[in-house]
């Protein structure tokens, strides 16, 4: 009979020698799940920033909306949006011109896009009978060319 030291060398020089055998990875391997990741990446990663640049376009249009909701509050205690000068301050700062003023925007400053610019702000507005534009100049903080509105064109 064999005493429990005996069988304690035994398996532990049989474990040894399957950890010797196994030499791990071979090249082959390694470079199927590189390619494998390298193929993952090709064909999501273009969605996913896709997804990313939509969801900050979403995210622009939101607070467009929540900006006309204020200056609609404004314009409801005021009778008037306010000008160009006076800018989006108007709805957290008072304003002189406007006896019944209330703060009508929560927080202390004008939200930002999602792209760290401030939106610009014209009343009357610029581009047509508006009486006001929100605009936000988008990713490229350019003209035009991906510019978010607080319209529709060909309103």
């Amino acid at each position: 009979m064999k005493t429990a030291e005996e069988m304690k060398k035994r398996v532990i020089k049989r474990l040894g020698r399957r950890a010797a055998r196994k030499e791990g990875f071979s090249l082959m391997e390694i470079m199927i799940v590189i390619a494998l990741i390298a193929l993952f990446a090709v064909l999501v990663g273009p969605n996913v920033i896709e997804m990313f640049t939509s969801g900050q376009e979403d995210a622009a249009r939101v607070q467009i909306k929540q900006v006309e909701q204020a200056l609609k509050l404004y314009y409801r205690n005021c009778g008037r949006y306010p000008s160009t000068a006076q800018g989006l301050n108007s709805l957290i700062s008072k304003t002189s011109s406007c006896k019944r003023w209330k703060k009508v925007l929560d927080g202390d400053t004008i939200p930002e896009d999602p792209w760290g610019s401030d939106y610009l702000y014209f009343s009357p507005g610029v581009r047509g009978d508006h009486e006001y534009e929100l605009i936000s100049k988008g990713k490229d903080a350019e003209d035009e060319s991906d510019d978010i509105t607080s319209f529709t064109k060909g309103e």
